[in-house]
């Protein structure tokens, strides 16, 4: 270690993590004399704690250490090797040891970045405050609407939050519990499902509730088309425009299908043969079975990245 001692120092962990995320970063020069002003500024480069000053990659630390060798290695109007040897004593590493010592740390600080850049992305926001229950949140297609159900009004009805005004909006308010939201391609339309008979879409705009079809529960729109997938009996439907047809006998419980982005395959939970999740291509009727449930555990719900 060129100083002698830790950059950050704590008695505890959290103390040396909050030590990392918060104090500057010491003064190399103030700790050992002689050391190169190029490696000062890899340092004090790589503890930086603006994100957009640190080093981007590890190649541009690679790339200033190996300059910074050659600098040592140069004579100059201060001879660094002289220094060096003066030093020697003190730094048991050789200057190669040193430089590796130093990427890897380099490295492990630009790891630690990411890490912490992930965290700031995570961190979630309440948008909703209204009723002891609002849940199975989904986007709107533009992505600046939120439909979801809550008992803000007694029972379960379908709402939707404009995430730019802050307004909710109470869509119905039926008998019984209406939930499972999910947005038509065009976003002027939700249906849902509603305990008093089944699949129900309701517009944004006018207001006007409509059966879809008796029965079934979990519908999901497409994303390209006004299809709707749902469970009902174990099985799993599709309705096109008033024609119901259904795609999966029988999964034995729910299933929760979803449509792939393409709308070509359909994705669900199933309990037979096994408990996992199971893909279904609906040109060809082929089902694959994808081994990522672990053993004796149950799923609540299913959600597919954009891609």
């Amino acid at each position: 270690m060129v100083a002698g001692y830790r950059p950050f120092i704590g008695e505890y962990e959290q103390v040396v993590a909050y030590s990392i995320l918060t104090d500057g970063a010491p003064v190399l020069s103030k700790a050992r004399d002689g050391v190169p002003a190029s490696v000062e500024s890899i340092v004090q480069r790589t503890l930086d704690k603006s994100p957009d000053r640190r080093y981007q990659r590890a190649a541009d630390v690679a790339s200033d250490l190996r300059m910074a060798r050659r600098e040592m290695q140069t004579p100059s109007a201060v001879d660094w090797r002289l220094l060096w040897q003066r030093t020697r004593r003190r730094v048991s590493a050789p200057p190669v040891t040193l430089l590796l010592l130093l990427a890897l740390f380099a490295v492990s600080l630009l790891y630690l970045n990411e890490v912490r850049r992930t965290q700031e992305v995570l961190v979630p926001t309440q948008v909703t405050h209204g009723g002891e229950v609002s849940m199975e949140p989904a986007w709107s297609p533009d992505g600046k609407r939120l439909a979801y159900s809550s008992d803000e009004a007694g029972s379960l009805d379908i709402w939707y939050r404009d995430l730019e005004s802050g307004t909710s909006v109470r869509l119905t308010s039926g008998d019984g519990d209406e939930t499972h939201p999910t947005w038509s391609p065009d976003g002027q339309t939700i249906a849902y499902s509603a305990d008093r008979d089944g699949i129900r879409m309701v517009s944004v705009t006018t207001g006007e509730d409509r059966v879809v079809h008796y029965g079934g529960a979990y519908p999901r729109y497409a994303h390209n088309s006004n299809r709707i997938v749902f469970e009902e009996h174990g099985g799993i439907w599709i309705s096109d425009h008033g024609r119901v047809r259904r795609v999966v006998k029988a999964t034995d419980g729910r299933s929760y299908p979803i449509w792939t982005p393409d709308d070509r395959k359909l994705v669900f939970y199933s309990r037979a043969p096994i408990m996992n999740v199971a893909v279904l291509d609906l040109e060809s009727g082929h089902v694959d079975t994808l081994d990522i449930v672990p053993s004796s555990s149950e799923v609540s719900g299913l959600a597919l990245t954009p891609d």
